[in-house]
């Protein structure tokens, strides 16, 4: 099965939830550059602290396994999964939506070496978003887009 397919298929079951803020394909598939040995890598951006039920869910949704189960690393500011859905390996990383919205406000002082943050940056400039919740849609608020609409320019190297 299209790897890409499967990565959609998991990122539906994971917004379905509704704890979800932002599900974005990062890697080489995300970038288009996929090829038949490219690994699957999902990040998710939850709106609250997701259980081990919530992270688990979106794979038994599809008759998958869950192969790993990491506590959250808060060095990393991650909560990370391996998965095996519909015959691919899916790798998650999951972060809360304020720290990622608190990466990207930090961009504006790129001096932040930390490879954790970079990757992230990385998946969100070349990645692509496979969905995006509304902020303040449940409680009337005007919604504010997330990552999604993000785009950063390198600064020029002097």
């Amino acid at each position: 099965m299209d790897k890409r397919h499967v990565a959609r298929r998991l990122a539906d079951r994971y917004v379905a939830m509704g704890n979800v803020s932002a599900v974005v394909l990062g890697g080489s598939l995300g970038r288009g550059r996929g090829d038949e040995v490219s690994d699957v890598e999902l990040d998710i951006d939850w709106q609250r602290q997701p259980s081990d039920a919530q992270r688990k869910a979106p794979a038994s949704a599809l008759k998958g396994d869950v192969t790993s189960l990491w506590p959250y690393d808060a060095d990393d500011g991650e909560w990370s999964e391996d998965v095996r859905v519909l015959g691919v390996d899916v790798t998650v990383s999951g972060f809360a939506a304020d720290e990622v919205d608190r990466w990207i406000a930090s961009l504006a002082a790129p001096r932040d070496l930390y490879l954790v943050r970079q990757m992230r940056m990385s998946a969100i400039q070349e990645g692509e978003v496979f969905s995006t919740a509304k902020r303040g849609s449940q409680t009337g608020a005007a919604p504010e887009p997330t990552r999604a609409v993000w785009r950063w320019s390198p600064l020029p190297v002097s």
